[in-house]
């Protein structure tokens, strides 16, 4: 719930990661193989070691838990957000890399993202102080999840889609939009003498009346579209969904 909202990210599917998870996902005598770059203590003492490890369903879950080991830093040195990250990259890396043979949902996920083209990311995190860089997480979304839907009401503008397909690419133009961060919640066709008059239309953003949110004009100089309150037209919205309505292909500002 903390991660979703800082992020402002619906996350449908959430798994725990326990010792049940883990057995069922590595299968039986089923490890990870990584190679280790700090020395690390677990919270039931077990000592990772630098070097080659092979993380077993109990090992596993204690080792991206872990605090580095209290002899590798200053006892009063907090670990490093970035070390964990990175960490816990190295076992993600793995478990796609050779994705093991087990059941369970955890299993599918791994098995269906590791069979195709995959990255793993690591949150951006300033210096000083040592946190979600939030501008450069949203960035990242913006690239990595194709079609962003918010954690919570008011997370990102809801976005409604309709243009002419013997005019513009819907889908091409769906993308666009959802890559400047904003919930694209339909698309649909309309025809181009639907949307205004004239031979070439521009594109338009109908805004509910009553919804007043300095991002709109960011969205409207991104597509180049003109805006229209919701109450100067017929498509009044009450459920706080902007219409684009695509007049041709978009073009920013």
């Amino acid at each position: 719930e903390a991660l979703a909202g800082a992020l402002r990210l619906r996350i449908p599917t959430r798994l725990e990661l326990d010792s049940e998870t883990w057995a069922a996902t590595l299968g039986a005598d089923g490890t990870v193989g990584i190679q280790n770059h700090d020395a690390l203590a677990g919270a039931n003492g077990t000592e990772f070691e630098v070097g080659k490890l092979e993380l077993g369903d109990t090992s596993i879950g204690e080792y991206l838990a872990a605090s580095r080991h209290p002899n590798s830093v200053d006892d009063d040195q907090p670990d490093d957000p970035r070390f964990s990250q990175f960490r816990r990259s190295l076992v993600w890396q793995a478990l796609l890399d050779d994705p093991p043979p087990g059941q369970g949902p955890l299993a599918e996920l791994l098995a269906f993202v590791g069979s195709g083209t995959y990255r793993v990311e690591l949150l951006p995190i300033d210096d000083d102080p040592v946190e979600v860089d939030m501008a450069k997480a949203e960035a990242l979304i913006r690239e990595l999840v194709p079609f962003p839907a918010g954690a919570a009401a008011g997370d990102r503008l809801r976005v409604r889609v309709l243009g002419d397909p013997q005019e513009v690419d819907l889908s091409a133009a769906s993308t666009f939009v959802a890559s400047l961060g904003v919930e694209v919640v339909e698309l649909g066709n309309v025809a181009q003498d639907e949307s205004g008059s004239g031979d070439q239309q521009d594109s338009v953003l109908i805004v509910p009346s009553g919804l007043d949110d300095p991002r709109i004009d960011e969205l409207a100089a991104a597509v180049g579209a003109a805006t229209l309150s919701g109450d100067e037209s017929d498509d009044d919205d009450v459920d706080g969904i902007i219409t684009l309505i695509l007049g041709g292909e978009l073009q920013g500002p």
